[in-house]
């Protein structure tokens, strides 16, 4: 490498993720996450200050070479990487002194939709490419989400563009790359190289991404959103508000199909899942992730919270959307007043299963009833 070379990469910013694997089938991969959180909850991962002989986090090394057979020259070193994976894929905090709230579902997950679905949410929520065991990401905007509404924004995204983004720090844009921004990116890394000395840094995002394999495809080397309108939320845009992020909506609406897996059974095949209200099992293209409290309306912290919606099918949403039904924190149906007889009568006798109905679920639901007026109201 040339002395030219060494000083243009010395002066490079840019998301150097690197993986030490992201095979989430793999057993193993999950069994270390697993040790990693049961020793945060007994407070025997990481510290600063451990006086232990051996350390905490000596221990946990320990522990993830006896999990996987490593006997390379420096296991500890496969053992390091692992750890900071985790940490870099947003499911433990740097410090290793707490992890995500949904860390322990994923691992504990009743099926492989189930599974993904919690990945994906984790890495959208908390991904910290930026940091590490020791040290706290510095970069103040989710470089995944600012990626993904890049992508949004722009249809799709090359190898090149996508290593543009790579070198580019989300904190000096608003949110995202215009398709001008894009291309100045491009010309920047074309100037100096970056495609052809960071391939593999570029091979390591890709991996990162496959936590959202479920909503994204890579095509003869182009990103893509997944183009199944049976699997993918109607995507609405407000005048008050930037378009709901596709990704972030989807993941949204899975969620509460696991929720209603979970309580109301699964249907008969992974196209199909059942309507909170009804409980009849349908198409996932006639069923809704229905907002409680209006996505137009809402504070930024409950537009993709599960607990502010319910999974309902295509005529329950419409009456409930348009606030000529509501419920009750009991999960009976209260009718407003242009809700046709037929329509009365067919909701008659339906409720909420209790189940859904948790303190944050009815807190949202005091909302729904409150902006549509269902103050004095008819129940079925």
């Amino acid at each position: 490498m040339s002395y030219k070379n060494k000083e243009s990469q010395k002066y490079e910013e840019y998301w150097k993720f690197t993986a030490a694997k992201t095979d989430f089938e793999n057993l193993l991969f999950i069994e270390g996450l697993s040790t990693i959180i049961n020793r945060i909850d007994n407070n025997d991962a990481y510290f600063y200050k451990d006086s232990k002989k051996p350390s905490s986090y000596n221990k946990l090394q320990e522990s993830l070479v006896e999990i996987n057979g490593w006997n390379s020259k420096d296991p500890y070193a496969n053992a390091r990487k692992e750890i900071n994976t985790w940490v870099k894929l947003g499911f433990i905090e740097p410090e290793l002194q707490n992890y995500h709230p949904s860390a322990k579902n994923f691992i504990e997950s009743q099926s492989k939709f189930e599974r993904d679905t919690l990945r994906a949410k984790i890495f959208l929520d908390n991904n910290k490419f930026g940091a590490s065991v020791s040290k706290q990401d510095d970069c103040k905007t989710n470089r995944v989400k600012f990626l993904i509404d890049t992508l949004q924004k722009n249809g799709k995204l090359s190898k090149n563009e996508l290593l543009g983004i790579m070198f580019t720090d989300p904190d000096d844009y608003d949110g995202s790359l215009n398709a001008e921004q894009l291309k100045d990116k491009v010309n920047e890394i074309n100037k100096i190289g970056a495609l052809e000395r960071k391939y593999n840094q570029l091979s390591h995002l890709k991996s990162a991404l496959k936590c959202l394999d479920q909503y994204i495809v890579f095509i003869n080397d182009e990103m893509h959103f997944r183009d199944d309108d049976n699997e993918i939320q109607q995507i609405s845009r407000s005048k008050d508000k930037k378009p709901r992020s596709q990704i972030q909506q989807s993941v949204y609406r899975d969620e509460l199909i696991i929720e209603s897996n979970r309580i109301m059974g699964e249907s008969e095949d992974n196209s199909r899942c059942k309507c909170m209200l009804t409980g009849l099992s349908m198409s996932k293209s006639k069923i809704v992730a229905s907002h409680i409290w209006h996505y137009r309306m809402c504070d930024a912290e409950s537009e993709y919270d599960s607990n502010n919606g319910l999974l309902l099918g295509e005529n329950a949403d419409y009456y409930f959307d348009s606030g000529k039904i509501s419920f009750s924190d009991e999960g009976v149906v209260l009718i407003g007043d242009d809700v046709p007889v037929e329509w009365e009568n067919y909701f008659n006798g339906y409720k909420l299963n209790k189940v859904f109905l948790n303190a944050k679920r009815k807190d949202y639901l005091s909302k729904h009833r409150k902006i549509h007026n269902f103050l004095d109201t008819r129940t079925c």
